[in-house]
């Protein structure tokens, strides 16, 4: 019995850790006169679970540790939001981040504003894989305003992209139908509240008659005592989301999660050593006004309107309902057959009830006093992390030009031409093909060759610096030259590739006046650890530059580097950047084919 219950205590020990509120963030988009811009507050929590905010270790997330990682935070998270208007992506920009308080803690706060090709788009379309590879409960509130008319969406693993029409928003049945699935998923996620509802339903098959439970005779009689609990736990709770989702009664964040915690260690406790034993129907209702704040803490956060909250209450509300009946409904029959049983009587009412007791004090002891038993219990039984399947999906940016003749390149330089030697006849059974261009068409990687006689060619520079962490930044209109002023604001915690976009769309025709490296910023690339540069122009100089600075700062630095890349769609944020030279002997540079991958 008490090895079993071990068991049971450990088993609940590894979820019970995620017993508050889910992973939410929260987006708002508004469209309006063809500008699109917004709002996206997401959890520091979470931040600090993917990125490591919290730099001294001390527990705390103080804002001088979010502020240091203001570029790195906008870099992970514009990497996993892709807007595209019409079909054609959406450039976006983080404004200046700040930090509130949403009812489970702090959140960072980052303004968005969105340039799009379409000045009057008909289609709108998110890519959202926020956490996608470290959290698959994670969820994406979206609150999308276009045009006045107000739609929500949720956004998550289960469903990374959806598309709206603007001239058409929402209809009201899809978003009651979104909201009723998340109200599913919440109460099955809900470990605190299933465990009140079991601690409830454990002894329904059961009456307590001279100091002991004894099995009941019909099933109607356990039918009818379970349809009067959750009948008043429902109604309980469906009050109290209502008034706090309507901003009519608020009560702390930290009061309503001890509350609850308390709520289940008492209706344990009460399978044991009963007090309320003939009419639980209202221990269901009064705990069930506690859970039902709980249960608002999703849709408070979401600002909706009034129109649009009154839909996602009653979606999350009737989704509430449902995945609680699905509990009874699978844990009923099982409990009236097994009710004979000293198994049921030993083990699962008074074993489970007495493990979900202390479990849930727990809980009340995290809560009320700010501490962290579950994460030191768990840590003296996992030595290691768990290991998780690479994902497979993971998404490709090819930031490669297609080298045809008419590709532009520099005067003088020698275009791509591609002539037949063979072709498929009866005598021949192949196409063969011969090019003739130079080896700085298209994206390329320039050898020291290139810019110093006694330097190493291409097919002697080691391959590991073009593959592997990278980061592009954005720095759109820096012409003439990308200073340490455009680059300063993603500079925390920069990778060893680094890759600048400048141009809103790649030139297609040559463009003598293109934007190129200042030295300085080259070298302050350097002194922060930066081994390859690259950049979405011809060349890191000028096009009528004779002494070539900044080549010449890439040789002094022992740098390499990329050109003529096409990072027209590519978010700002960090990526897995692929783009290994060819072999060539005795060349200056090579063609690539450069690849940017979503980091796993």
């Amino acid at each position: 019995m008490r090895t079993w219950l071990f068991g049971v205590l450990l088993m609940l020990l590894a979820t019970g850790a995620q017993a508050h509120k889910p992973s939410d963030s929260y987006l708002s988009l508004t469209l309006k006169g063809g500008q699109l811009s917004g709002r996206w507050d997401i959890a520091l929590r979470d931040l600090d679970f993917a990125l490591g905010l919290d730099a001294d270790g001390d527990g705390r997330i103080t804002w001088g540790e979010v502020r240091s990682r203001h570029a790195a935070i906008a870099a992970y998270a514009s990497a996993r939001l892709t807007v595209q208007a019409d079909g054609q992506p959406c450039s976006l920009t983080i404004g200046e981040q700040l930090v509130d308080e949403h009812t489970d803690g702090a959140y960072t706060v980052m303004p968005l504003a969105m340039a799009c090709k379409s000045a009057s788009p008909h289609t709108l379309a998110l890519d959202y894989r926020l956490f996608a590879d470290l959290d698959p409960k994670h969820r994406g509130l979206l609150n999308l305003t276009l045009d006045g008319s107000t739609s929500t969406a949720i956004l998550g693993p289960q469903a990374p992209t959806q598309q709206f029409q603007i001239t058409a928003p929402a209809s009201g049945w899809q978003q009651l139908l979104d909201y009723g699935q998340e109200g599913v998923w919440h109460i099955w996620i809900g470990f605190d509240h299933i465990l009140f509802l079991l601690s409830l339903l454990l002894p329904a098959v059961g009456i307590w008659v001279g100091h002991r439970w004894t099995p009941v005779e019909r099933f109607g009689a356990a039918f009818f005592d379970v349809l009067r609990i959750v009948t008043g736990f429902t109604v309980a709770h469906s009050i109290t989301l209502s008034l706090a989702v309507l901003g009519w009664v608020a009560l702390p964040s930290r009061l309503v999660e001890s509350c609850i915690a308390a709520s289940v260690v008492l209706a344990a406790l009460n399978n044991v050593w009963p007090v309320f034993h003939g009419r639980r129907w209202m221990v269901a209702f009064a705990f069930g006004l506690i859970h039902g704040f709980g249960f608002a803490s999703v849709l408070v956060d979401l600002g909706l309107p009034p129109g649009a909250l009154a839909l996602a209450l009653v979606g999350f509300n009737l989704g509430v309902e449902t995945g609680q009946l699905a509990i009874v409904a699978a844990f009923l029959p099982t409990a009236y057959m097994l009710r004979r049983s000293a198994f049921y009587r030993r083990v699962v009412l008074t074993g489970c009830s007495l493990a979900i007791a202390l479990l849930a004090a727990a809980w009340l002891a995290e809560r009320a006093l700010d501490l962290k038993l579950l994460a030191a219990a768990m840590s003296s039984f996992i030595t290691a992390p768990p290991r998780t399947q690479p994902r497979t999906d993971l998404r490709i940016w090819d930031i490669s030009p297609t080298v045809a003749p008419d590709a532009p390149i520099f005067p003088g330089d020698e275009p791509y031409s591609l002539r037949w030697t063979a072709q498929l006849s009866p005598g021949c059974p192949v196409n063969l093909s011969a090019i003739t261009m130079s080896p700085h068409v298209g994206a390329h990687a320039d050898a020291p060759l290139h810019y110093a006689n006694d330097a190493p060619a291409i097919a002697e520079v080691p391959l590991d610096t073009y593959l592997g962490r990278c980061r592009v930044i954005h720095a759109l209109g820096a012409a003439p030259l990308i200073t340490v002023a455009h680059l300063q604001h993603a500079a925390n915690d920069l990778p060893p590739r680094v890759l600048v976009r400048c141009c809103e769309r790649a030139d297609t025709v040559w463009n003598p006046a293109f934007t190129a490296y200042a030295p300085e910023a080259i070298e302050w690339l350097a002194a922060h650890g930066v081994k390859l540069v690259g950049i979405d122009t011809p060349s890191v100089d000028p096009a009528d530059s004779k002494l070539l600075n900044s080549h010449q700062q890439l040789r002094r630095l022992d740098l390499r580097v990329l050109e003529n890349l096409v990072l027209d769609d590519v978010p700002e944020g960090d990526y897995e950047l692929i783009a290994l030279p060819l072999k060539l002997q005795g060349a200056c540079a090579s063609p690539v084919r450069a690849v940017l991958r979503e980091l796993q």
